[in-house]
């Protein structure tokens, strides 16, 4: 089985220049077992999983995420999280599933194990040692939290080949070295909640409600937990942490006025960013109507291109039919989808009027690259790339976005570009695959990540860009039967060709039919 590789991505502009390889200060495995094949199945540890690894990553962590792991699979689990942990700041494992004590050692509980007796326990199942010395490579924080204290199955179907052997009803304590920090979702002899299906455990839906929390010492953290725990579940469940940690007090987000505490700023939501971008828009039409068209002809003749920063008309933004889209404005995917197009045709215009509202659409603080950055950082990255490359066209493929929301919104898509900076006489032309975390509440952007599909540097065509085109061509000519659908294809497609027709390019030649209309490098023949 293949691990989901997560990498939290680099602004996708960077994709295109050679970035050095950060090393990741914050790194973290994450498992939720609940397929058991011999035993019974638990509805709500890939749920809690799942969760807890977003949460994560928000908090700066790469994240190894993995559910229903075999034996052999989780051995090579571990064994990649010790690598990476080797030297991080901070190393975190969360597991939830199937846990098990006989004779004081406990052990996780791979989804093929049988333990058709007690003396197969230690071939079928995973110490837990072995994940405390996955995590003993870091330097600052190293914690291991077992939500796998849940009622033991194999206690009924176990054979007992010694009866001096004993085996637990829970997890047996632990005793890790200094500098480690254990936490179980149930003190050593009891058992934890499963939850309803489809919900978190209580154990998770606690640990989540407390885990983003600014200023929050992680022995707090985890104080808090505990007490939410014994409220829900009536003290019927109590969380317990063992192990110690040094007098240095260690935050997952430091508190405010503190050296390392992020920047506080107003966030900025997408109908902000709506009106932000129909201003510039509208701003941008205006002046291009005011320049002599001769100018642009001339420029266009000379086989050269129209700077990126000169004035460009651009069409009306999608903001003016979202009335016609019953709902929308209420629908956190759609918008979500929204956000992502905007985003990257802001990061299509030019650098003064791109790098203007870049701040305001990240969280103060940002799984970027790997690495937990202040928004300062990321801008400061962005305005050096925009320098490196001021001529950009970005444009999703609306129809490969893939949103899921539940508080955060996860979005992945494929985004097209096409860069170049005539005064290094450089070209890039691409497309990537790009994951990115909103925060639907206040609308920033908390992590992002990508990873290039194709990469052309040496020609000076956007033919990615062009492909792009002409697929939301085919959508705006064709119509889909849902006229706003149809209408934001026409205005996708309108503002591809602005860039193009910017960058020098233009679409058929005098004397041709509409169906032989190509896109070319502007000559003497061509339609303007």
């Amino acid at each position: 089985m293949m691990f989901k590789r997560i990498s939290i991505w680099l602004v996708i502009a960077l994709s295109l220049s050679i970035a050095p390889v950060l090393a990741a200060e914050r790194v973290a495995l994450v498992i939720g077992n609940g397929s058991y094949r011999y035993s019974s199945q638990l509805p709500n540890p890939q749920k809690d999983a799942s969760d807890v690894a977003h949460a994560l990553r928000r908090l700066g962590f790469e994240v190894i995420q993995a559910d229903n792991l075999d034996y052999g699979e989780m051995r090579r689990a571990f064994r990649a999280m010790d690598r990476k942990s080797l030297g991080a700041d901070m190393a975190v494992i969360y597991y939830a599933g199937h846990g098990i004590e006989v004779d004081k050692t406990n052990y996780i509980v791979p989804v093929d194990a049988q333990l058709e007796n007690d003396r197969s326990i230690s071939y079928e199942a995973i110490p837990l040692d072995l994940a405390l010395q996955a995590v003993a490579g870091a330097t600052k924080l190293k914690l291991v939290i077992v939500d796998a204290c849940r009622d033991n199955p194999f206690l009924t179907t176990m054979q007992r080949t010694d009866v001096s052997r004993s085996l637990g009803r829970g997890l047996a304590s632990v005793e890790p070295t200094a500098g480690t920090l254990v936490v179980y979702s149930a003190k050593e002899g009891t058992v934890a909640l499963d939850g309803a299906s489809g919900t978190n455990s209580p154990f998770a839906a606690a640990l989540l409600s407390h885990i983003e929390q600014p200023g929050l010492e992680i022995n707090f953290l985890f104080r808090k937990v505990r007490d939410d725990v014994l409220k829900n579940t009536r003290h019927a469940q109590q969380p317990f942490t063992y192990g110690s940690l040094p007098a240095e007090q260690i935050y997952l987000i430091p508190p405010a006025g503190s050296k390392n505490a992020p920047e506080r700023s107003d966030a900025l939501d997408v109908a902000r960013l709506q009106k932000e971008l129909a201003d510039i828009k509208r701003l941008l039409q205006q002046q291009q109507m005011q320049k002599p068209a001769a100018t642009a002809a001339a420029t266009s003749q000379n086989n050269s291109t129209t700077s990126l920063n000169t004035p460009i008309p651009t069409p009306k933004t999608s903001s003016q039919i979202w009335p016609d889209k019953k709902g929308a404005q209420n629908d956190s995917i759609y918008k979500a989808k929204f956000f992502t197009r905007n985003y990257n045709e802001n990061w299509s215009l030019p650098n003064n009027l791109a790098l203007g509202t870049i701040k305001e659409l990240y969280a103060d603080r940002v799984n970027y690259y790997g690495k937990l950055v202040s928004r300062n950082h990321i801008f400061l990255e962005k305005k050096r790339f925009a320098e490196r490359w001021p001529d950009r066209i970005y444009a999703v493929r609306w129809e490969s976005i893939q949103v899921t929301c539940n508080g955060y919104c996860e979005i992945e898509g494929i985004v097209d570009w096409y860069a170049r900076s005539l005064p290094r006489g450089a070209h890039s032309s691409g497309a990537a695959t790009v994951q990115l975390t909103l925060n639907s509440a206040t609308n920033t952007i908390h992590s992002e990540s990508s990873s290039v599909l194709d990469a052309d540097r040496k020609t000076g065509t956007p033919s990615h860009i062009i492909q792009n085109w002409y697929r939301e061509n085919d959508a705006c000519r064709g119509g889909s039967g849902d006229r706003s659908a149809t209408l934001e294809a026409c205005e996708r497609r309108d503002f591809i060709s602005i860039r193009l027709k910017n960058f020098g390019w233009c679409y058929g030649r005098k004397g041709e039919t509409g169906s032989q209309h190509r896109w070319h490098h502007c000559d003497t023949l061509s339609m303007r």
